[in-house]
Formats: C-alpha cells, structure tokens, sequence
C-alpha cells in the first residue's frame, strides 16, 4: 500500500504499484478540490445550471442535447477547458482592477468537470427514457458511447446503445425478476435496433455527403474559379442562357450583352496564361487581352529565364564528358543518323569547349530542344528513327544535370520556366488559329480546345482522349459555357425573374451562392446589369463559397443597386435568398 500525505495533513492510500504521476495528480486534484476556490467555482456552475432549468411542465431540451453531448466521454474535459480559459481571463481583469483572485485556472477546470460528471449521472436517473434516447442520438451522430471509440457498424452501435441501457430498461419494470425481463428484453431489442438504424442511416448520408464532395465542380464554377466572369445567362446555362444570346440581336441590352461576353474571352484568355504562368509564380494585368497575352507571357517567362541563369557561369566537367562519349556511341544508328548526331554533337563540343555564361548555356539548351523536335518529327516517318531522338534526349539530361550540378537553385527556376514554356506553344498555337485581325488575336475556347489537342505529344492523343492533356481542364468546360448559340428564334420571356431562372423555382434553388447568382442576376434584361461592375459584383457572389463571403458580395451589388435602379431586382432577390432585411423604397438599398 502506498501511503501519500496531502497538504492539508490527511493521509490517503493508494494500490501497490500505482505510478508515482498517478499519485501526484491526485493528490495535486485532492489539494485543488480542497481550496476555497474549488467551492466558489462549484457554487457559481451550481447556480447557472439552476437558471439553465426550463420551467416546469416543459421539457428539459439544453438538458437533452448536453446528455447526447456526454455520450461522447468528453462533455467534461471540455466542460474544463472552457471554464479554464474564462477563469484565466477573469483573474488577468481582476489583477488589473486590484481585485483578489479567489479561483485558480487549475480549480475552474476541476470544478467544471467534476460537475459535468455529477450532472450526467444526475440526469441518466432522473430521465431514464430521456436518457435512452440520447444514447441512441450520441451513437447514432458520433459513432461513439460513453468513454469508447468510434463505432462505425450498425450492429456494434446498437450493441453499445442496448447495453448502456439494459440496466434503465430492467429497473423501469415492476414485479418481480422474472416479470420485468420480458418488458426489459423488448426495450432492449427496441433500443438495440434504433441504435442499429440511425446509425446505418448516417453511413449512407455521410457517404453520399462525401460522394457530393468529390463530384467535380460544374463547368462553369471551373472557370469561376479561374477568373472568367460570366454573364448572368452563362451561369444559369440551359434557357437563361439561350434567352440571352437571343437578346444580343436587340439594341442596347445586346450591345451590352455582347460587350461582357466579349470580356468573358478576355478573361478566358487571361485565364490560359495565368495558369502556364503559375510555375514562375506571374500573372498577367487585368486589361492585357488579344494578342498581348501571349506577348506578355513571352516577356515573363523570358524575365525568368534571365533572371535564374543571372551571374551563372556554367563550365563542363568530367561526368558531362562522360555522359557525351556515351551519347556519340549511341547503337543501332542508320548513317545518315549517326552523321547528323555526329553534327550535333560537334557543334555542340565547338561551342562549349570550355566555361560560358547562363544565358550561352540557355541557348544551347534551346538548340538541343530543337534537335528533340526534329528528330521527333522524322522517326515518324523512318522505321526505327527513335534512336536518334532518345540520343537527343539523352543530351539534354546530360545538360540540364550538368547545370544542376552547378547551380542547383537556377536549375530548379530554369525547370519551372520550361514547365511555362510548354503551356506558352498552347496559348500561341490558339491565338494563330484565332486568325483574323479583327478578333485581336482572342482566341475562343475552340481555339484552345483545337491547340490543346494539336500539342499533345501522348501516343495516339492518349492524354487528350483522357481529358488531363495540358490545358484541357480550362478548355473543355469553356467549349461547354462560353460558346453562345441561339437554337431558337430567341421567343423573349416576360420575365425571368417569376420564370425563377428558367423554371427552377428560387425556393427550390436554396439560398447557395451559386443560386443567389443566378436569382439575382440572370434574371435582370437590362444593359446595366452586363456593365463592367455588376458582372464584377454578380460573379463575387457567385464564387462566394460560404454565407459570409456571399453577404460581403452582396453588399458590392447593394452599392450598385443604391445608384442604379435598374439594378434593384437583382439586389432584391439575392438579398431575400439570404435573408438580408430590405431597406424602405420598394426594397432599393440605401446609398452607401
């Protein structure tokens, strides 16, 4: 037995063996529940939980839901935190003030848990079927019963819920022993399968929940998300969208129309540099569109070149010399390969005889490319002409590896530059099959789409067949939304707004950011709401991914909407799906 004096001189026993920790934190425990402090922390949750009572003939349902709290074996330690951290709080602003502190952290948290502890038990007592229930909500919610771990099987969970309340079940009984088991066994079974149910139930819901989650974005919240702003119709899609395409061939309200979608491609455009432009870390302005994207691209990635191979000087060693003997006794060769390697290679030796700086090196690194290319191109049309190209290859990774070796910081920037480089032959092949002059060199997503598709290197346009060629996850959704047709002669709608976004009631739409959007402003048939800031403001709420985000949008739209009544409809519907109150005036905002 070993034997613990506390400090308040009583002496308490504890089993052979218990480790010395496990002795000290209950005694540590013993002296706090022993402190002034202890008891003023006891008497003030004593109070609260007094104020906290529904009055009578009301049911206790704050007491329901912190039962299903405690089936979780944690409601205490939680409980303490809480009262730990507001009782720091309180000292700090009683030591400021001058005032004594009467309760320690330390106590707080036993006070609380402790308490927490009582009341559970108090509450399983007293509401014995209450108490049943909340078992079954806890473990049919978490997964988890009193001071266990998760249990995700039907089965188990039931188990556990039939056994926390078997001994409720058989005491609720009257009679003798053998008369209550019958009534007992029935509440057990019935407890048991709720458990069982509730608990299959929320493995389906929480599959299809993650089902949800990994179902890919929408067509046009991928191209949100990559900064083109659609119009109104664009978002809806389906009749919105043909509806509005139909009111391009009106005045004014079709200029307009004409003139976002029109920005929509300049977005798009952006968008496609934006992303090959991602590895080195640039992106291009906001009013850089038609041909200057791809000029600007080409300027960054050449800013990038130049500044990673800055003050590098790069100079063979005997690993390169090595490497390039291996290259030159490259097998299987026809003799015209092996003479045009032989060139190369030559050349190559002629002008990297001895230390060049980072820009020479970047040179021959592009005459190498050029090599690859060619060669690529000619084995297509020779039997076994491969070899030549994999001898090629070869002697870029003996360049890149001997930069590497080098400088392996302009290495690493020098790759993230080609990785830009590859997506620029993208983005200039499109805005050459954009053609014309007259389009500025815009190039629409079938011009992207055509690119895409032309660049892909994969056998057989493996990649591309795929969906995951470079690009593609931009260019397919755009072939899909921003491409506009008028299948029908444009029959106008008397409106859109009680058409509730082409038929889709806006209660049915739920109050999602995406919904908002469409309610609040594919609906708006006027030249105002396809100006620059509305289309700015309807696409911040659209992209809004929660409640406050769509709010803060929203209050972009209402600053519109104060200036522009033609805006008003728009603001007022979005507004209403969110429950935001409406100003006086017919529900305009007021000016901000």
């Amino acid at each position: 037995m070993i034997r613990a004096k506390a400090a308040d001189g009583s002496i308490h026993n504890f089993p052979d063996g218990t480790p010395d920790a496990v002795v000290d934190k209950a005694m540590r425990e013993y002296t706090q529940r022993s402190a002034p402090g202890y008891a003023k922390a006891r008497e003030r949750i004593k109070t609260e939980d007094a104020r906290s009572k529904p009055p009578a003939g009301l049911p206790d349902i704050t007491g329901f839901g912190r039962r299903v709290a405690g089936t979780t074996g944690a409601a205490d330690e939680v409980g303490g935190a809480v009262r730990f951290g507001l009782q720091g709080v309180e000292n700090i602003y009683r030591k400021v003030t001058g005032q004594p502190i009467e309760t320690t952290p330390g106590q707080a948290y036993l006070a609380a848990a402790d308490s927490e502890n009582e009341w559970q038990d108090k509450f399983a007592k007293e509401h014995p079927v209450q108490n049943v229930f909340a078992n079954i909500a806890g473990i049919a919610t978490t997964g988890r019963p009193t001071g266990a771990a998760a249990i995700r099987n039907p089965f188990r969970a039931g188990a556990a819920v039939a056994a926390q309340n078997a001994p409720f079940a058989y005491a609720r009984q009257d009679g003798t022993p053998g008369e209550r088991l019958p009534g007992a066994a029935a509440e057990t079974a019935l407890a048991f399968g709720t458990g069982a149910a509730l608990t299959a139930g929320g493995n389906y819901v929480g599959r299809r929940a993650a089902a949800a989650r990994a179902r890919p974005p929408s067509p046009q919240r991928q191209l949100s998300q990559q900064g083109v702003n659609l119009t109104p119709g664009q978002m809806a899609g389906g009749v919105v969208q043909r509806t509005e395409d139909a009111l391009t061939s009106l005045p004014v309200v079709g200029d307009s129309i004409r003139a976002a979608q029109i920005r929509g491609l300049d977005d798009f455009g952006r968008a496609g540099a934006n992303r090959i432009l991602s590895p080195i870390g640039a992106t291009l302005g906001p009013n850089v569109r038609g041909r200057e994207v791809v000029g600007e691209a080409e300027r960054a990635i050449s800013n990038h070149y130049r500044q990673a191979l800055q003050g590098v000087t790069v100079a063979p060693d005997q690993q390169y010399a090595q490497e390039l003997a291996q290259i030159a006794a490259t097998p299987n060769l026809t003799a015209a390969q092996r003479e045009q390697l032989t060139a190369v290679l030559g050349d190559h030796n002629g002008r990297f005889a001895g230390p060049i700086a980072g820009d020479a090196w970047k040179v021959l690194d592009a005459d190498i490319s050029k090599a690859i290319r060619a060669s690529e191109n000619a084995s297509q049309q020779a039997p076994g002409g491969r070899a030549l190209t994999e001898a090629f290859q070869r002697l870029k990774q003996a360049h890149d590896g001997l930069l590497q070796r080098t400088s392996p910081q302009a290495f690493q920037a020098v790759q993230q530059a080609d990785e830009a480089t590859a997506g620029l032959v993208r983005i200039r092949q499109a805005s050459q099959y954009a053609g014309t002059a007259a389009r500025g060199g815009s190039f629409s997503p079938g011009d992207l789409n055509r690119a895409v598709q032309a660049t892909d290197t994969s056998a057989g346009n493996r990649a591309y067949a795929r969906g995951d060629a470079m690009l593609q996850d931009l260019s397919d959704p755009a072939m899909e939304v921003l491409p506009k047709t008028v299948p029908d002669s444009g029959t106008p709608l008397r409106s859109l707004f009680t058409a509730g976004a082409g038929g889709v009631g806006l209660a049915s739409l739920g109050t999602s950011p995406e919904a908002l959007a469409v309610a609040g402003g594919a609906a708006v048939g006027t030249a105002t709401a396809y100006s620059r800031p509305a289309i700015a403001a309807l696409n911040a709420v659209y992209r809004a991914s929660t409640p406050g985000q769509a709010r803060q949008a929203l209050a972009q739209l209402a600053q519109l909407a104060a200036r522009d009544p033609a805006l008003v409809p728009a603001y007022t519907e979005a507004a209403r799906a969110l429950g935001v109150p409406l100003a006086g005036n017919g529900g305009r905002p007021a000016p901000q």
